[in-house]
């Protein structure tokens, strides 16, 4: 098909016709060279078909037929190509410096949000230690309050960090698994508004791991803000005897005390008499019973904490940066949590075999001994510690743990106590003799109390009855232990012989040498003055 179309003479091919207009022979209208559609003078391109027109219609043109002649681009391909060249360049330039300013603003989002992301606020609170900044690093740190979220505490457990293992030398952070081993999510709930982290901490001479949460703490992104949370468990920590003073890192956080949750489980061996004794008896056992599975979830988790401390040593060994030392260090913390789990379950064994009655002779060495004292730590910060505890008349003890690990602590008499102790006892042996061989009990409430003074009297009252009297002599003496179990309570574990010989007048009646006997006494301060209030013997 041909097309025609009226052509000015002289005129330039493919430029367009006027007609109609004044301009042109007749005044005809333009129209398109392609399509024969009526175009705007001075127009471009086509409103119908978008052919060039004009002398861009004329390159156009040669390039198509360029194009087509070595059987390359398409038409339309020709066409879009034309437009995107009939675009001015400062258009390219503001669009090439709109989408530089997308990339930058997009690449400036990313930046800011890295620096606020979980694991970057637990690098920075890590870093700021590690430079001694612990102003920077406390104001990074989550509080809850209680007696450990204080600047003044931090400062002085940093102190005693510093002090005991010298300063942070490295650090490393990993993502921490919240699901256990071996119970799964059976013993904690997996974190909502937080994320959780393992971070290895390197002193110059031991290394160890800690749990550390970045909680959520507001804001939007990119610029969310995070907090690190230090603590979460509750601290166990046992002490004997009950009424020390307990000091962490320098600061008091209280006496050791007896468990009450543990005494009123050692008293369902007493069996309720009326209604309202009945109900608080059911209350105890509902307590006892929840206890119980505290217990289990607690010891539990301590398990959970070895096997994982355990894996850490195994995915650490042989990396970049793990020395030998750090390595025994790590074992030496693991076996150390092993000792304190078999510790835990030892103890929660026996308070079961207390619960069934055993144990238990009456006595108050027994009940002192059978609860347990001490104090549980809440938001004790995670990590190394050092524990103080002194009581009056004791030799005061330290002792350094990893927090949430529990830790047990016993005080002994200091050196004057014990004499006071010993001195005590020589009175009460001439005392109990003398009563014995002379029958006259006027001496021994000096010496004795409570149930103790009413045996010997009772004792002397019976020879008396008989006519008999006892002459005793103490060949040999062995103190094997003294033991502090309360403010004013202590027990003494002695190795006994003695000569007894029976008399009824001046007639002998029966003589016993070398008698042996180990005896349990407890000794009880009354007024400041000691005295033998209980005696048990085997």
């Amino acid at each position: 098909m041909e097309l025609r179309f009226w052509k000015k003479p002289g005129s330039n091919p493919g430029k367009v016709s006027k007609s109609n207009t004044g301009e042109g022979p007749g005044g005809d209208v333009p129209t398109c060279p392609s399509c024969g559609a009526e175009v705007e003078a001075d127009a471009k391109f086509c409103t119908n078909c978008s052919a060039p027109l004009g002398k861009e219609g004329k390159e156009s043109k040669e390039r198509v037929e360029a194009a087509e002649a070595i059987g390359g681009l398409k038409p339309w391909a020709v066409k879009a190509g034309a437009r995107i060249s009939a675009v001015p360049g400062r258009v390219w330039a503001g669009a090439l410096v709109a989408v530089v300013a997308i990339i930058a603003v997009i690449v400036a989002l990313l930046v800011v949000a890295s620096g606020h992301s979980p694991s970057a606020s637990v690098d920075r609170y890590l870093s700021r230690l590690e430079q001694g900044d612990l102003k920077g690093a406390y104001e990074l740190v989550a509080h809850t309050g209680g007696r450990f979220s204080s600047y003044d505490y931090f400062v002085r457990w940093q102190g005693v960090q510093a002090q005991e293992l010298g300063r942070l030398k490295d650090y490393s952070v990993e993502p921490r698994k919240t699901t256990g081993r071996l119970f799964g999510h059976l013993l904690s709930e997996e974190p909502i508004n937080s994320t959780p982290f393992v971070a290895t901490l390197i002193y110059k001479d031991r290394s160890f791991d800690v749990n550390i949460d970045a909680e959520d703490a507001g804001g939007v992104w990119p610029a969310r803000e995070y907090l690190v949370r230090l603590s979460e468990e509750k601290t166990r920590v046992l002490c004997t005897p009950g009424g020390s003073k307990i000091y962490i890192d320098d600061g008091l956080v209280g006496s050791a005390v007896e468990d009450k949750a543990l005494k009123d489980a050692l008293s369902l061996g007493d069996l309720p008499d009326d209604v309202d004794s009945a109900i608080e008896y059911a209350r105890k056992l509902v307590r006892t019973a929840q206890n119980a599975v505290d217990e289990f979830k607690r010891i539990a988790r301590e398990l959970e904490s070895v096997v994982e401390s355990a894996q850490r040593i195994a995915d650490r060994f042989g990396t970049t940066g793990m020395t030998w030392t750090d390595v025994m260090d790590a074992v030496d913390s693991t076996v150390q949590q092993s000792k304190e789990l078999g510790a835990d379950i030892a103890r929660t064994a026996v308070h079961i075999y207390w619960l069934f009655g055993g144990g238990d002779d009456g006595s108050m060495r027994a009940r002192l001994t059978r609860t347990q004292t001490g104090i549980d730590l809440n938001n004790l910060p995670e990590g190394f510690h050092v524990i103080k505890a002194e009581l009056p008349g004791c030799k005061p003890v330290s002792k350094s743990f990893y927090a949430p690990e529990g830790v047990d602590i016993a005080l002994e008499p200091n050196a004057p106590t014990e004499m006071e102790l010993k001195a005590t006892m020589d009175a009460y042996y001439a005392e109990h003799s003398k009563a014995l061989n002379t029958l006259n009990t006027s001496g021994l409430p000096a010496v004795c109390s409570g149930d103790l003074l009413g045996e010997e009297t009772a004792k002397v009252a019976e020879l008396t009855t008989k006519g008999l009297h006892i002459v005793t002599g103490l060949s040999s003496l062995k103190y094997k232990k003294m033991k502090m179990l309360a403010e004013g309570v202590a027990t003494l574990e002695t190795e006994e012989t003695w000569n007894i010989d029976t008399y009824r007048g001046t007639a002998l009646v029966s003589a016993a040498a070398g008698v042996k006997q180990k005896a349990v006494y407890t000794l009880e301060r009354e007024g400041g003055a000691w005295k033998v209030a209980e005696r048990k013997v085997d």
